[in-house]
């Protein structure tokens, strides 16, 4: 499967413009239709297990669960991250994701969420209602472990 990752830039225009950053062959599964599988990309392509700072990634699918494209969305400090609703939908809406995974390391080791992590889900899910975007998932990564607010009867 070919990852390709995006940013976000402002053109000549001051517009928001996706651009392609990066697209690499992974040699995992093709398909990630499993929270484990989202886990090992996440690890093999930006070793999200290793990381000494919170970063936080934006996972972007089609309608068929296809993988379209991978953005950073921030990258905090030890113990947080911080991304809004905007930053979140903006390269969504740029890439034509109707499925988005939301995925963060917590490099303290504890895989539960935080208050934060959930009042965000929140905002996201309500957000994403109203643009026809699906919040799939919400996965925290640490210490080769991984906590999934799907799996978790959250989302």
């Amino acid at each position: 499967m070919r990852v390709t990752t995006y940013n976000l830039l402002l053109n000549d225009d001051r517009i928001n413009s996706l651009i392609k950053e990066n697209s690499k062959n992974y040699p995992g599964e093709k398909s990630l239709d499993s929270q484990h599988k989202i886990v090992e990309l996440m690890n093999t392509m930006f070793d999200m297990s290793k990381l000494a700072e919170e970063h936080m990634f934006l996972l972007c699918f089609d309608n068929s669960l296809n993988l379209k494209g991978v953005m950073e969305l921030s990258h905090g400090g030890l113990t947080q991250t911080i991304c809004d609703p905007r930053s979140i939908f903006s390269r969504a809406l740029l890439i034509g994701a109707s499925g988005i995974v939301l995925v963060h390391n917590h490099p303290s080791g504890n895989t539960e969420f935080s208050q934060e992590d959930i009042n965000m889900k929140n905002r996201i899910k309500e957000g994403g209602d109203i643009l026809a975007i699906k919040l799939l998932d919400h996965i925290i990564i640490c210490n080769n472990e991984y906590r999934s607010m799907a799996d978790g009867g959250l989302i």
